[in-house]
């Protein structure tokens, strides 16, 4: 089992620290989505071309890969495309330029009617990623978020993307069927897992909600995935939520106790 944690749920801390406490917690990888007041990720001190060839070899030296890197680019919004075509891109370049695997896009929303024309209008937009970010040997994710949320909207958009450099996160908090059903349908576009509980729609500590995590978790491992499980802790946007110092060690209990 690979553990990883995003560093949403620790937005204070700077990139150094967090691979230091990734070490300490005996977490294998850091999901980077925003360090500090930077959130776009070409804006993160520690990864400018200046800095990157020291954090990188910090990561190294400390045993921590960097599994994932968040772009906010999100393509239901005709108007601002272009702003977030080139955002994805230079994400991909980052990644690329750090030996990243994969960089999370979204969908996000159906606004129209006309589910299945805009699915494929948006599947186009992230065709146009996944054929450029294929030359950085780096792969698009579209995570499962928004109205994206359903093994058939999924599988849709993966047909009209058609493209062997696309693949998804499948955020369990955001996914609306039985996990069973959406596990068996996606999985083979499945390359990353957020994990995180909720009350209902309210997030909560890991393992203290109503989403069936070690269940999930538990059927994942049966069936082979050799993926990360990364904890999206959303500190950053709901600062009410207990600090990282105390999430990220219950998480890895949680997570090694199944």
């Amino acid at each position: 089992m690979k553990l990883a944690f995003s560093t949403l749920g620790c937005p204070d801390w700077t990139l150094k620290h967090a691979i230091g406490q990734a070490k300490n917690l005996g977490v294998q990888a850091i999901e980077i989505r925003g360090i500090r007041d930077r959130l776009r990720s070409d804006t993160i001190e520690e990864l400018l071309p200046e800095h990157r060839a020291a954090i990188l070899r910090y990561a190294g030296e400390n045993g921590i890969d960097f599994c994932c890197l968040g772009a906010s680019a999100s393509f239901h919004e005709k108007e601002k495309r272009a702003e977030n075509r080139e955002e994805a891109l230079s994400t991909a370049r980052l990644a690329s330029a750090c030996g990243i695997p994969y960089v999370r896009v979204f969908g996000n929303n159906l606004v129209t009617d006309d589910e299945d024309a805009e699915i494929a209008d948006i599947a186009g937009q992230i065709r146009i990623l996944c054929e450029k970010a294929q030359g950085y040997n780096v792969k698009i994710l579209l995570e499962v978020h928004g109205d994206f949320n359903t093994s058939d909207r999924i599988l849709k958009t993966a047909g009209y993307v058609g493209h062997e450099n696309f693949g998804i996160i499948w955020d369990i908090q955001h996914s609306r069927e039985d996990p069973a059903r959406f596990w068996e349908r996606t999985k083979h576009l499945i390359r990353h897992i957020h994990i995180k509980d909720s009350i209902q729609t309210k997030l909560c500590n890991t393992g203290e909600g109503d989403l069936p995590v070690a269940e999930i978790v538990r059927m994942l491992e049966q069936d082979g995935y050799d993926g990360y499980y990364s904890l999206e802790w959303e500190k950053r946007w709901h600062p009410e939520l207990r600090a990282p110092e105390e999430e990220f060690p219950a998480y890895v209990r949680f997570m090694s106790a199944l």
